[in-house]
């Protein structure tokens, strides 16, 4: 049976981001697999439902190969990515795509455009990386955007322990995964301590600077090297506001 997905394409997102003029447009044999039950068991012993909802929005090729054999490396089949494919059928302008996550806590939608981006949601100034999987963190830091610090500092550096370190960004990822000493340094910061159960280090919502950081104006830096033909380092500042998560256990 044919199977369809229907696309809402923002006119001319990507120039005139105010605009809400919606275009419809069916992609036809849209094929989605269906897992009608599943469980993942956490460190801790808890067992709880599977996360969900992951999309492969592109890659290097317009198609992967899959195998379906452990001894012959020409025995599987091929499948188009999903942008690939629109890429392919001409219905997106480019084989690229546009992600930004939003916030759930501020009300402000997600936003992801196939073929473009949204201009409302990129701010100056971008950078680009020749391997993703391998890109070039220089330094973490702490700051204040605009107004009274939570801390009794304005900015504090060199964060990051060891030096440079390559890392792998990944929107899929609900945690900052950082060596020991780094989130040991952090953690000399912040009211943030390990958590056995889960492995991650969590905010101690009982401490009075918890929710004085949280509603502040700071930030949590991460500097990379200067962008191809750029000569300053390219600073993403991420505002504590957005790092204040809720973690909750799927049940199955």
């Amino acid at each position: 049976m044919d199977r369809q997905l229907v696309l809402y394409q923002r006119g001319n997102c990507a120039h005139h981001p105010s605009r809400h003029d919606y275009q419809q447009k069916s992609v036809w044999n849209a094929s989605l697999a269906n897992a009608e039950k599943g469980n993942v068991t956490y460190p801790n012993g808890v067992v709880g439902g599977v996360t969900l909802g992951s999309l492969a929005l592109g890659a290097e090729d317009l198609s992967q190969f899959f195998s379906t054999s452990n001894s012959k490396t020409d025995e599987g089949f091929t499948a188009a990515l999903f942008s690939g494919k629109l890429y392919k059928d001409g219905e997106i302008p480019s084989y690229s795509y546009g992600l930004h996550i939003g916030s759930a806590a501020f009300d402000y939608p997600g936003s992801l455009v196939f073929g473009g981006y949204n201009k409302g949601r990129v701010i100056a100034p971008v950078t680009s990386f020749a391997d993703w999987n391998a890109v070039d963190l220089v330094d973490i830091g702490i700051g204040t955007e605009d107004g009274d610090s939570p801390f009794n500092f304005t900015t504090k550096d060199k964060l990051l322990s060891g030096g440079q370190v390559k890392v792998n960004p990944n929107p899929l990822s609900p945690y900052l995964p950082f060596p020991r000493k780094t989130c040991d340094n952090l953690a000399g910061v912040l009211p943030i301590s390990f958590d056995s159960s889960t492995r991650y280090y969590l905010w101690n919502t009982d401490d009075p600077a918890y929710e004085k950081i949280v509603s502040s104006p700071a930030y949590l830096s991460f500097t990379f090297p200067p962008a191809p033909g750029g000569s300053d380092n390219v600073v993403i500042k991420v505002p504590f506001a957005l790092l204040n998560l809720t973690l909750e256990y799927l049940r199955g």
